[in-house]
């Protein structure tokens, strides 16, 4: 009898640890979940901000179209489309580091309409920059 004493306790030991250990996997499963619907809702942020840069992007070629093209007055009209979808110039490094996050999930991904459209708006926002600093600033070598 004690045999089997000995032995029906190492199974409730065995099963308490068994308990133990599942519940530490439910409450990592459950913060990953609440990690994974953080990230979701990031994406989504910036999702829609990347519509508004593609709106804006747009807005840009429609400007350029309509000025024949003239470049003079390009960075003053970049600015005001991105103005008028809410955003100031000191938005753009944020824009820009989540665009180049979401540019490499996309082309990880193999989206390849999400990577040019992406790599529109950057190529935009690149031209913006390039613009306001002039090549010797924005770090491009000159010969």
């Amino acid at each position: 009898m004690a045999i089997s004493c000995v032995g029906t306790e190492a199974l409730h030991a065995a099963a308490q640890v068994e308990r133990l250990r599942l519940k530490v996997l439910l409450e990592h499963s459950q913060e990953t979940c609440r990690r994974l619907a953080s990230a979701h809702q990031h994406l989504l942020e910036v999702v829609c901000r990347t519509r508004e840069l593609v709106a804006v992007s747009r807005e840009a070629r429609r400007v350029r179209q309509d000025t024949g093209g003239r470049t003079a007055n390009r960075p003053r009209d970049f600015l005001q489309i991105l103005q008028s979808a809410g955003f100031t110039e000191a938005d753009l490094p944020a824009i820009t580091d989540k665009l180049i996050e979401v540019y490499q999930t996309a082309t990880a991904c193999g989206d390849d309409k999400a990577v040019a459209l992406i790599g529109g708006v950057l190529k935009q926002i690149g031209r913006h920059i390039a613009w306001e600093l002039g090549p010797r600033q924005a770090g491009v070598l000159l010969n």
